[in-house]
């Protein structure tokens, strides 16, 4: 068997100490994220919305509390009824009448 020489040993360390060195260099950074690049891109609603479903109203609400409090954006105005849908006035079905007899039925005077 053949020793390993010093220079192989020396180039070995010396390229595990840069992987190791380059892998953790993301670890030492001390800058903090921001999110100001993404408050220039959103912005609230000129109008309170309203959600069709609890769910969509608390998303709703949910956001437009991040968007005041984290990117310091303005408060929707009160929305003004303009802007409110009529309500859909739902009519009840009209029930269906009974099949019409044929004309043999009638003539031999079917009823149902």
């Amino acid at each position: 068997m053949q020793k390993n020489s010093p220079a192989i040993a020396k180039f070995a360390l010396t390229l595990s100490a840069l992987t190791l060195g380059t892998l953790l260099a993301g670890c030492v950074t001390t800058n903090k994220g921001s999110v100001a690049g993404e408050c220039r891109l959103v912005s609230t609603p000129q109008y309170a919305v309203k959600g069709r479903t609890s769910y969509d109203q608390n998303w709703i609400d949910d956001t437009t509390e991040r968007l005041v409090g984290g990117c310091g954006q303005p408060r929707p105005k009160a929305r003004p009824a303009s802007l409110d849908a009529k309500p859909v006035v739902v009519k009840a079905p009209i029930p269906k009448s009974a099949p019409k007899a044929t004309l043999w039925e009638r003539f031999k005077g079917y009823r149902p």
